[in-house]
């Protein structure tokens, strides 16, 4: 199991360059974006036709094809940053709410949290990357 720590963004301050990748059946597309002054700037971006057969209406099939097509993204717009954002359609996330003591340790937190989502999450822990 993976714990995903998303990078926080706040206004008036300057953070690194963020890639965002959205991978469906029809195209791969990437963009870089910068945040700076309260504003964001598209610092690059591309788009590659996805794989024939490469990705189902749930899964990615391909993986290798898949991932060719995002290098050839990356490679031809030229982004820099090295932290991502994927987005993923709904039916593929599990979104829950629960109500946590406010005093918990990060260490308490994240131990709750895997034993909450142990209970709703159909795929065995290994296999899932969630955040919090």
């Amino acid at each position: 199991m993976s714990v995903l720590k998303l990078p926080k963004i706040s206004l008036g301050r300057s953070y690194s360059p963020l890639i965002g990748l959205d991978i469906t059946t029809s195209s791969i597309k990437l963009i870089e974006l910068s945040h700076s002054g309260g504003q964001y700037r598209v610092e690059a971006y591309a788009a590659e036709p996805t794989p024939h057969n490469s990705i189902n209406e749930k899964a990615i099939v391909d993986a290798a094809a898949v991932g060719d097509a995002i290098r050839r993204a990356v490679k031809r717009s030229g982004v820099r940053a090295r932290e991502c954002a994927v987005a993923i359609s709904g039916d593929a996330a599990i979104t829950k709410s629960v109500q946590m003591p406010k005093n918990l340790s990060d260490a308490e937190l994240e131990q709750q949290t895997e034993m909450q989502a142990d209970q709703y999450i159909p795929f065995p822990m290994k296999e899932v990357s969630y955040d919090f």
